[in-house]
């Protein structure tokens, strides 16, 4: 088990007779290097629904659900340099609901458990001025692999535009607030950078994105902000002007932050220029007419 654990066999881990619980305590003890320490099931069942959802089967295997976690750890940059134990309790921090499923409660001398309902619960900012930091990810771009155009139909249905649009400029703003508090938030430590910060959208449409930002080196950030009130999927769309994606082609370190729940509960998938390298499909959804009438 231990010569498994090291290995990362995980079929032998797997198949041996220990309960499961047991198995990941031992390694999480032995190996705290590559193991959570959080071993029991309905704590990772907890967790891994925290940011995956019902994407993700409960009867996948401890191992799986706790690479699960872990791939999130090495995918953003505030947490892939902590250790394990760091990173474990961290999630009891970011969601202290979890501390309810630890409660012995008692029924006829046996646990209980059967109260306690297994919620997305994702920290909620308060609707303030100046938000708490709302929960953010790196995330890379992969091809887009588009459906057969022959087998996607299109439907024309009365709209009204004008709600419409008051609805997007409501949630696009609100999307652009969260993630202009989220980089003076992330450049704290750095005071010069941050004061630079600008929300660029309130100054002009023109100057195509919507906050400028920086790297900790100094690097210039250009963020467009696409905000939505829909949960967090690994799959989106989103309308962009074309002065926007000439911007998103041109400059040399230009980010998408998608915002997802903008309105309950925020989380921001920053994502580095996915338009290039043609990553991305691009739809012509929108025309310019030009017409000249005879004198």
């Amino acid at each position: 088990m231990i010569e498994a654990g090291n290995s990362n066999n995980q079929k032998v881990i797997e198949t041996h007779p220990l309960a499961p619980m047991v198995k990941m305590k031992i390694l999480s003890i032995y190996y705290p290097e590559k193991y959570l320490n959080i071993f029991s099931k309905r704590m990772l069942d907890y967790f891994v629904f925290q940011f995956y959802g019902n994407s993700v089967s409960r009867n996948i295997s401890l191992f799986e659900k706790q690479r699960l976690l872990l791939k999130l750890k090495y995918e953003d940059n505030a947490t892939k340099n902590w250790n394990n134990i760091k990173f474990g309790n961290y999630f009891y921090h970011l969601f202290p609901a979890a501390y309810k499923l630890g409660e012995e409660n008692q029924f006829n001398g046996s646990k209980n458990y059967k109260a306690v309902k297994l919620e997305q619960i994702v920290p909620l900012p308060p609707r303030e001025d100046s938000p708490e930091f709302p929960v953010a990810f790196n995330k890379t771009a992969v091809k887009y692999k588009a459906k057969n155009p022959q087998s996607q139909k299109r439907f024309i249905s009365k709209v009204d535009y004008v709600t419409k649009q008051k609805a997007n400029l409501d949630v696009g703003e609100l999307g652009e607030r969260e993630v202009f508090e989220y980089e003076k938030k992330r450049l704290a430590e750095f005071g010069n950078l941050q004061r630079q910060i600008q929300w660029q959208s309130k100054k002009s449409d023109a100057i195509g994105y919507d906050i400028l930002s920086f790297e900790k080196d100094g690097t210039p950030r250009q963020i467009e902000v696409k905000s939505t009130t829909d949960k967090v999927s690994n799959k989106f769309s989103f309308i962009m002007t074309e002065n926007e994606r000439q911007h998103a082609l041109s400059l040399s370190n230009y980010w998408i932050y998608r915002v997802f729940d903008v309105k309950k509960q925020p989380i921001i998938y920053k994502i580095k220029n996915p338009l290039k390298d043609n990553l991305a499909e691009i739809i012509p959804v929108k025309y310019q007419v030009n017409v000249k009438i005879k004198k």
